[in-house]
């Protein structure tokens, strides 16, 4: 029987996930957290969650896949699209992240989620060009996932 081993996501493949995952969670109903999680996990692996999410999205290999994804691609109108929703996303991952204060190891409580999620969506309002963009399912930044059954 032969080992499968899975390819370890890069930073770039992360940064999209985690994206998507943000939109998904945000621009739907409370229903989209579940949806949105199952695909995370199928993109990025069993250990990502929402706590993973904003660790990742207030880093500094988040912010090198950013910068170096704005720098490396033409100037086209969706690349600018995408990457002020991707700086969104940090912004907002760094303000919540500056705001959880719970012991290692632990996670957050469905309010402090409910919080961080509460921030994002105030930070998506600071700039309406962007936030009637992201309202659109085609806005997501797309990343290759599995069709869910």
């Amino acid at each position: 029987m032969a080992l499968i081993r899975r390819v370890r996501p890069s930073d770039r493949e992360k940064t999209l996930a985690c994206a998507e995952f943000f939109f998904r969670v945000t621009t739907g109903d409370s229903s989209q957290l579940e949806e949105a999680g199952v695909r995370l996990r199928q993109a990025l692996g069993q250990g990502w969650a929402f706590p993973q999410v904003v660790q990742f999205f207030a880093g500094k290999r988040c912010a090198q896949v950013i910068e170096t994804m704005s720098k490396s691609e033409p100037e086209t109108p969706e690349r600018i699209v995408r990457d002020a929703l991707l700086l969104q996303v940090r912004l907002a991952a760094c303000e919540i992240m500056s705001q959880w204060q719970f012991p290692a190891g632990m996670s957050p409580t469905e309010a402090e989620i409910e919080r961080a999620l509460d921030i994002f969506r105030r930070i998506r309002q600071m700039f309406p060009e962007t936030a009637a963009i992201a309202e659109s399912p085609a806005a997501v930044p797309p990343i290759p996932l599995a069709p869910l059954p």
